[in-house]
């Protein structure tokens, strides 16, 4: 059996708590997976699958480089089935989801639409979408029309971008204390954050939750660095075994939600840990029966903007997000 590194558990200084942060939007991306142009060489469009904060990120940018607008744009992206659509960025774009049965088969598809795009102008979108599930392979494929100036329909069909979502194991790595603060100023850090409500109308033991986060943190195989007792906070630190990178995660209870950080070099690593972390945590608190099989936990993130809400409201009662005002009922 593997001895465990003794750590401390009182108060510890100079260490990272972990407060509600507003999601940053991804940053404009520098390369794209490929891209396809049409006859004139003027409409260009171009997408991308990858790991955005908590989420999988699928990025549109379209190109009008001509000296006229085209208009009556519609995109229809498929999608693997193993993903949930969560969001689109930015929400004013109207976007539909569908799915459709083809045999056996289940084809999900989201249809967005944009009135015009000017000329000399780009456009990106974002769609952000959630996996209950790793090592899957599936891939993407888009169809992009639009009416260019002398009123003809025009079509881009793209190749399906091939992906493949992984699972991760990471083996504990000491650390002192005073570095937990120094890993999380890195330049170009990457930040996840996973806040979850617990969808029960009992009264919940947080002490008992709290427990149950230490132990799943170890059972993801972390090494426990320090733990505020009073405050329910805990510090973790790892590395994932095949990629070599570090990762740090912090877990708070506040405001009556639970509250996970993750931060890693490497973003790919990060949804994969959340996603395998939440399903872990959802079974735990069914085996320790402070959720009924049936019950859920949920995502306390705007719909509208991705940004984390301040705490888990009761059931039916609504809450305003902070950054875009929208008002929103989580259960």
């Amino acid at each position: 059996m593997k001895k465990r590194t003794k750590v401390f558990q009182d108060h510890p200084q100079g260490l990272v708590i972990f407060e509600s942060k507003e999601e940053i939007l991804a940053k404009e991306l520098e390369k794209y997976a490929f891209e396809i142009i049409n006859q004139e060489d003027k409409i260009k469009l171009a997408n991308k699958f990858s790991p955005h904060a908590g989420h999988y990120g699928y990025s549109i940018f379209l190109s009008n480089q001509s000296s006229t607008p085209i208009s009556q744009l519609k995109i229809k992206v498929m999608y693997p089935e193993f993903l949930s659509f969560f969001r689109c960025y930015p929400s004013t774009i109207n976007a539909t989801h569908h799915i459709e049965k083809d045999g056996d088969e289940e084809i999900k598809r989201i249809d967005l639409t944009l009135d015009v795009l000017n000329e000399n102008t780009t456009k990106q979108i974002q769609l952000y979408f959630n996996t209950a599930t790793l090592d899957d392979v599936g891939d993407f494929r888009t169809i992009f029309t639009y009416v260019n100036n002398k009123d003809y329909l025009r079509v881009i069909n793209t190749n399906p971008i091939e992906f493949k979502i992984g699972n991760i194991a990471i083996t504990p790595k000491i650390i002192p204390s005073s570095y937990i603060r120094e890993f999380s100023q890195i330049p170009d850090i990457n930040k996840a954050v996973k806040a979850i409500g617990i969808g029960t109308e009992k009264k919940v033991n947080f002490n008992f939750v709290f427990d149950i986060l230490e132990q799943l943190l170890i059972f993801h195989n972390y090494q426990l660095i320090a733990k505020d007792v009073n405050k329910k906070i805990l510090w973790f630190f790892g590395t994932e075994i095949e990629s070599q990178d570090d990762i740090l995660t912090i877990a708070q209870i506040i405001s009556n939600k639970i509250e996970i950080l993750s931060l890693s070099l490497n973003p790919t690593i990060l949804v994969a840990f959340l996603t395998s972390f939440s399903n872990n945590f959802h079974e735990r608190l069914v085996m320790r029966k402070i959720l009924k099989p049936e019950e859920q936990i949920f995502d306390l993130e705007c719909i509208q903007c991705g940004t984390t809400f301040q705490y888990f409201p009761k059931k039916g009662d609504s809450i305003l997000c902070t950054k875009c005002n929208n008002e929103q009922v989580i259960w």
